[in-house]
């Protein structure tokens, strides 16, 4: 069962950044050329659109998002509504907006950026 791995390679995945980040290991998989057009590539946006970019999509885009499948799992009769549960939606609401930071650490590694997960 694949679906029992995903917690221990998760936490491998967290652990080893935090180890690079202290200096334990060594994070060297590009070069130095390409590590200086990445940087290049990074400030060519502007800090502040990335910045208002990530705080729509988690504060305003992922929460109606859970909202509307709240909504369908409510219509379907999967869960209660609001007023009979709410701490249940307030839970999964809260959630859509924060992810926790093994996921942000997890999706860092997936898309090749050790380092800055390493800065987490």
């Amino acid at each position: 069962n694949f679906g029992r791995a995903a917690s221990p390679l998760s936490l491998l995945i967290l652990v080893s950044s935090l180890a690079v980040g202290a200096g334990v290991g060594n994070y060297s998989t590009i070069s130095q050329k390409e590590s200086k057009q990445t940087c290049d590539d990074k400030d060519s946006v502007p800090l502040l659109k990335r910045w208002a970019v990530v705080s729509i999509t988690r504060f305003l885009l992922s929460p109606a998002v859970m909202y509307g499948l709240l909504s369908v799992a409510k219509w379907i009769d999967l869960i209660g509504n609001s007023n009979e549960n709410p701490m249940l939606w307030f839970i999964l609401i809260l959630e859509a907006t924060m992810p926790p930071a093994q996921n942000s650490v997890t999706m860092l590694q997936v898309a090749d950026r050790g380092e800055d997960a390493a800065l987490m």
